[in-house]
């Protein structure tokens, strides 16, 4: 995989290079997933914001951690979207290859997967909001807005959801007003589909027993 990453990066200039993934379930199960959103069908530095915020399937130039003084924050969870979106303030010569070659390991005694309640996961807040002070007056600010729109609203709904954690919900929904009051007129917003929009107006709504009944009736 690095090889692959290694020499595109030194074929083509760039400074970063982006490949898919498999998950890999613990039943043997695996599941493509390609790095942006489905939503998006143009790799892009302006895309790359919107993909996959790990660092696993990535490689980057050593120069431009030591050159901007990039560093992860610690004792939070969410650190890798605290850092990984931001990367194309720094440089415009990203790529990526329509290849999985990196398999992710989806364990079930994973801090995400854990049957008991972990507060830490509200360090959703602080990692968006590292982000935020990162790029807020670059030109992804459209970016930027989606990124809380989904991470916020969206993804970490269905951790405290699964807890019955409302008032984290809330927090994490004020933030968003807080930051972008018109989040619903975001274009990429706009391109997703109705149920994904369905849901955030609900969790916006503290309607979480119709939110609860979506997601089973997806499941």
């Amino acid at each position: 995989m690095y090889e692959i990453l290694y020499n595109e990066a030194i074929e083509n200039k760039l400074d970063i290079v982006v490949c898919d993934m498999v998950w890999v379930y613990e039943d043997g199960k695996k599941e493509s997933r390609g790095t942006l959103p489905r939503f998006i069908d143009e790799f892009n530095y302006s895309t790359y914001i919107l993909s996959n915020p790990g660092p696993v399937n990535k490689i980057y130039k050593r120069e431009i951690w030591e050159k901007e003084k990039i560093e992860f924050p610690e004792d939070i969870l969410y650190e890798d979207f605290a850092i990984v979106p931001a990367m194309p303030k720094y440089t415009k010569k990203i790529g990526y290859i329509n290849k999985k070659l990196y398999y992710y390991r989806q364990r079930q005694n994973s801090t995400m997967q854990k049957s008991e309640y972990n507060e830490k996961l509200l360090d959703i807040i602080k990692a968006s909001n590292y982000l935020y002070l990162s790029l807020k007056d670059t030109e992804f600010i459209k970016e930027l807005e989606y990124l809380y729109i989904f991470q916020l609203i969206y993804f970490s709904s269905f951790y405290f959801l699964k807890f019955n954690k409302y008032r984290d919900i809330e927090k994490c929904v004020q933030e968003v007003y807080a930051k972008f009051p018109n989040w619903k007129n975001n274009e990429y917003y706009k391109k997703k589909p109705m149920l994904f929009r369905v849901f955030c107006n609900l969790i916006c709504k503290k309607q979480y027993w119709l939110v609860k009944l979506l997601i089973k009736i997806r499941n």
